[in-house]
């Protein structure tokens, strides 16, 4: 049936019905008033529009695919249904599967019931007494009002749409788009296909299928389709599935199992058993409790674990791994940067991976571990309980241990390395400086290359080596191999037999025990001597019998001398045999028997400063008084020691630990800790505020501001600001703002300002603004929240911005649209616009990036083999002169098509008279008989004109000038011949009949002919040819051959006038392209007869 139909107004019945589209309406509408689906829409004012604006093209387009649709008119309750036009449904095909369920034979034309706006169309198919119900497909049906069924066996429930092949749309409001596709639950929505490999369909069950309350299922592929199961779902890829309510599964065999949970990407899985997990990239894995993995193969699997990053792992409750190949294994770790691992419960890894085979980043091997830094060997390995490790290659390997600075190793209980290479390898010991070393337990090590490996020992200068227990050194190039002996100054030695003795100066080497020596170039040969003074020599032994001003003599005969006989070495302010001698000044007057007198004997003989130059000033802590607290020391000019366990040594050196139960150092000129515990300041002016307990100052003017715990500024003028808890300023005049807790600044002029907390700058200048940044390199800077910058000069001025490569900058901020490219379609335009950027930038400083695969989804970047194959070329074809090429103003190309070599030549006879080109390029060419052809016409107006051919007085066919052959047909058994001019008819010698009776013939066991036609009787028509003519049969070759090559479509180019499409006698489109608009137009009795196009 090719009817046409429109629909038009009744005014007698007062409602639409189909007529004849040559018909006329009288510009009514219908007003049924039965609601089936959503309440009728207001009228509204013919100003007003309640459509959407980008919907009305797709409402138009169903509106007219309705109304082709509608065979007949429907009132208002009123229904329809329309068999196979005419014929029987009853047939004898059944047992065949058009797709995957296999039907019987149609037996029974469209059934509707009594339902009211119903259209059903198709045999077996039914509309179930549904009211509005659509249903257009054999084998079909609507089980509920408002119910819409396409396809061959179809199935639609109330308010529901299935469209395609077994499509199943069970649920109330459901839509089921694709052959095999299934929405089995309220407002449910399955878009896909069941083909398979294109050979075998999917099984039922591996079909698109959206079963859950208001699920989304989009997708297929070879294996399976996309399944929603839960509530709210949303499931889009092949094999995609989502079973958890509100889950999000996005990619090909993405996994969403819980309620929640979102997978997006190739193969990954989200599984946080109710609270929502996140797995975003190509085999992303999350597993837990609100856990989430960013990045291709990231692992979280466990409660509240965060992978983020290539590879990824964070396999423990609440750890963090964020960089590539990052790895966070212990309950509550973090590791920060690539290959960065942190293994311990609650421990930390901060720093990027080696590239010499190791592949390492910072490592956090154990509870409260933390790990901080890398370089191209190895990164930071904190390995014991509570260790911290920072800077590439260090390490601490033991319980509480901390090293910090590169290849620093602390490999002991509570032992601290901090500088390039030192190492604390005993029990409590402490290492500071480059090179230096503490081996002893409980030893300290403070200075360049210094080496202590005796228990209890320690020193600081540059170098020392001290090996005997409980000694100490300060200065530089002291040797100590004696226990309990001290070196303060340069140069100094004490074998292994001064045990107990010490040194304050330059240049002495000790050998006897229990010696003291201050000065330089000063000698103790006695045991238990002491030498005052540069070359001073302490020769005088134990035994040794006082003078005796009574007998001019050392003769012991005065008693009270006698009782006073030393009992150790002298002491010696002088050589005497070398002829140094000294006045010993500022002595009191003795009391006791064994006191030493002067000569005023007014003077006290107390020792005020222990070798201490005041410049004739006295000042505070002369009287030795500067030290108040219990245990604590105070040695210098204005020295004050005030808490418990305090040490302040140098001038106007403090410390005030008392609220906060003291031990806290500070040495050096006007060195301060004031109201910190366990807190030191080292180096002239160095000073930590009050309330930063555990914070360390290092250098001249090095401080740590108030309220900033276990902070550290090592570096002369460096700084850390009030409130910037566990930060680090390490090179000259590096800086940590106020407020910018855990930040580290690294190198010279190094900073992270106030309030930049989280934040790393290393290199020369870097240095960052707000938080959570990271600039790397010399003057590379940050400005915005969470932004990078590594390289020379590298600048992020966007939120999240990534600078990439020296004097990169990073200011495009995130939410920038693409570039549209010219001559994009509209799918490519909304597929452009679905990938705008939602993080800042990344900024590789007009580099080349290398190495680049070739993408593969829309947000993927491409490479250049990837756009050079997506060039385009046009070139000239039929009756096309040229074409231009031209370079489009945004970077594509315009290719021009001339299409201008069109002639018309003119035969006998005839004039051709050229009109134009017109404005768009058309000319026009008028033909028309000359004089004398149209003269030679008239003659033929009385000619004979047609012959009528007849057979019985029947008339058959009329010849005339355009049809002038008349042909006779051989019947079945009948013969014609030529007899001398005339036509011959006689039977054939041979004649063959089967069964002949007026209704059929009838072959047994093979087909039947009737007047109808041929009946097969369900038996193949076999070795069939292929057919040639337009009435042939054609084979399954042929066919299978036709519907390949069925889609075709044509469109006009560039000054091609236009692209005619026509249907043709069988159903084929047939397009006519007009290179160039040319038309011949004749005159009244003329033929025009176009030649072939020339070159």
């Amino acid at each position: 049936m090719n009817n046409v139909f429109r629909l038009i107004w009744n005014r007698t019945l007062g409602r639409l019905v189909v007529a004849s589209e040559a018909a006329r309406s009288q510009h009514k509408a219908g007003n049924g008033s039965k609601q089936i689906g959503q309440p009728p829409m207001p009228i509204r004012q013919a100003t007003e529009s309640h459509v959407f604006a980008p919907l009305k093209p797709k409402i138009l387009v169903l509106a007219c695919a309705t109304m082709l649709l509608l065979p007949l008119g429907i009132s208002d309750a009123e229904a329809r249904k329309f068999a196979s036009d005419g014929g029987s449904c009853v047939s004898g095909g059944g047992g065949i599967a058009i797709g995957r369920l296999t039907t019987g034979n149609t037996t029974a034309d469209p059934i509707d019931g009594s339902g009211t706006y119903s259209t059903v169309a198709g045999c077996n198919a039914s509309g179930n007494n549904q009211s509005a119900a659509t249903v257009y497909g054999t084998f079909s049906q609507v089980t509920g009002a408002g119910g819409a069924a396409f396809g061959f066996n179809v199935r639609a429930a109330r308010w529901a749409t299935a469209i395609g092949l077994e499509s199943r749309a069970t649920g109330v409001s459901g839509t089921a788009l694709g052959f095999g596709s299934q929405a089995t639950a309220r407002n449910a929505v399955a878009i896909g296909g069941a083909g398979g490999d294109g050979t075998t369909p999917l099984a039922v069950a591996d079909s698109t299928i959206a079963s859950g309350l208001h699920s989304i299922a989009i997708g297929s592929n070879d294996v399976r389709g996309a399944q929603a199961s839960q509530g709210e779902a949303i499931a889009i890829g092949g094999q995609a599935t989502a079973s958890g309510v509100r889950a999000v599964a996005i990619g090909a065999d993405a996994s969403a199992d819980g309620a929640g949970d979102v997978a997006i990407g190739p193969e990954a899985v989200a599984s946080g058993g109710g609270l929502s997990a996140i797995a975003v990239g190509r085999n992303a894995s999350a597993v837990g409790s609100d856990a989430q993995a960013h990045g291709n193969s990231a692992d979280a699997s466990a409660d509240f674990a965060l992978a983020f990053g290539n590879f990824a792992n964070a396999s423990a409750r609440n750890a963090a791994a964020l960089g590539n190949s990052a790895s966070a294994t212990g309950v509550g770790a973090s590791s920060f940067g690539n290959f960065a691992s942190a293994q311990g419960a609650n421990s930390t890894a901060l720093g990027g991976g080696g590239v010499q085979g190791s592949f390492q980043g910072a490592q956090a091997l154990a509870d409260g571990a933390t790990a901080i830094g890398g370089n191209n060997v190895r990164g930071a390995q904190a390995g014991g309980v509570n260790s911290i490790a920072v800077g590439g290659e260090s390490s601490a390997s033991d319980i509480n241990a901390i090293a910090i600075g590169g290849g620093a190793q602390a490999t002991n209980i509570n032992a601290i390395a901090m500088g390039k290479d030192s190492e604390a390898s005993g029990l409590d010991s402490l290492a500071i400086g480059q090179g230096a070393i503490a081996s002893g337990e409980k030893s300290i090590s403070i200075g360049f290359a210094n080496e202590v490996s005796g228990t209890g020992s320690g020193a600081v200068g540059d170098p020392n080596i001290i090996t005997g227990d409980g000694s100490y050194a300060v200065g530089n190039d002291n040797e100590i191999d004696a226990d309990e002996a001290g070196a303060f100054g340069n140069r100094n030695v004490l074998a292994a037999t001064a045990e107990g003795s010490r040194i304050i100066g330059n240049d002495n080497n000790i050998d006897v025990a229990d010696a003291m020596v201050v000065g330089n170039n000063a000698d103790v040969t006695e045991e238990g001597g002491v030498a005052l003074g540069s070359g001073s020599v302490a020769d005088t032994g134990a035994g040794i019998q006082g003078y005796n001003p009574t007998t001019s003599a050392a003769d012991g005969l005065n008693a009270a001398i006698a009782a006073t006989e030393s009992t150790t070495g002298a002491v010696a302010v002088g050589d005497a045999d070398n002829g140094v001698f000294r006045q010993i000044t500022g002595v009191a007057a003795g009391s006791e028997d064994s006191d030493a007198v002067n000569v005023a004997q007014l003077k006290a003989s107390e020792i005020h400063y222990f070798s201490v130059n005041d410049d004739n000033n006295p000042q505070g802590n002369y009287a030795n008084d500067g030290a108040t607290g219990a245990n604590a020391l105070a040695a210098g000019v204005n020295a004050e020691a005030v808490g418990d366990g305090d040490v302040a040594i140098g001038e106007g050196a403090r410390v005030d630990g008392s609220t906060l139960g003291g031990s806290s150092v500070a040495v050096g000129q006007l060195s301060e800790v004031d109201g910190a515990a366990d807190a030191a300041a080292l180096g002239s002016r160095a000073q930590v505020s009050s309330g930063s307990d555990g914070g360390t100052a290092i250098g001249s003017e090095a401080t740590v501001g108030t309220d900033s715990r276990n902070a550290i500024s090592i570096g002369r003028l460096t700084s850390v600001g009030s409130n910037a808890w566990d930060s680090v300023a390490l090179g000259s005049a590096a800086l940590v703002g106020e407020g910018a807790s855990g930040a580290i600044s690294i190198g010279t002029l190094a900073s992270n300002a106030d309030g930049a907390f989280n934040s790393i700058a290393l290199g020369i200048a870097a240095n960052n603004t707000e938080s959570g940044s990271v600039s790397i390199g010399s003057e590379a800077s940050t400005t915005a929240g969470g932004a990078v910058a590594i390289g020379g000069s590298a600048t992020a001025t966007a939120a999240n911005g990534v600078a990439l490569g020296s004097e990169s900058e990073a200011d495009t901020a995130a939410g920038i649209a693409g570039y549209v490219p010219f001559g994009a379609s509209a799918t490519d335009t909304s597929a452009i616009e679905g990938t705008v950027a939602q993080r800042a930038a990344v900024d590789v400083g007009s580099r080349q990036i290398t190495s680049v695969a070739a993408g593969t989804e829309l947000d993927d970047a491409v490479n250049v083999s990837q756009l050079i194959a997506a060039q385009s070329k046009v070139e000239a074809g039929t009756n096309i002169a040229e074409v231009v090429e031209s370079e489009n103003p945004d970077g594509g190309t315009i290719y021009t098509v001339n299409a201008d070599g069109t002639t018309v030549s003119a035969g006998t006879g005839v004039d051709v008279t050229p009109t134009g080109p017109d404005a768009n390029n058309i000319t026009d060419y008028e033909v028309a008989l000359n004089q004398d052809t149209q003269d030679s016409l008239l003659l033929a107006d009385s000619a004979l004109q047609t012959v009528v051919t007849q057979i019985d007085g029947t008339e058959v066919k009329t010849l005339d000038q355009d049809d002038n052959v008349a042909n006779f047909v051989t019947g079945d058994n009948i013969v014609l011949s030529d007899e001398a001019g005339g036509i011959k008819i006689a039977t054939a010698e041979d004649v063959t009949f089967t069964t002949i009776n007026s209704d059929s013939l009838a072959i047994t066991g093979g087909p039947t002919l009737t007047g109808g036609g041929i009946d097969m009787n369900n038996t193949t028509i076999s070795n069939l040819a292929d057919g040639v003519d337009a009435n042939d049969a054609v084979n399954l070759s042929q066919l299978e051959g036709a519907a390949a090559a069925a889609r075709t479509e044509v469109e006009a180019g560039t000054n091609v006038a236009s692209v005619d499409q026509t249907t043709g006698a069988d159903g084929q489109d047939i397009y006519t392209v007009n290179a160039d608009g040319a038309s011949v137009s004749a005159g009244t009795g003329v033929d025009v007869v176009a030649a072939a196009p020339d070159a």
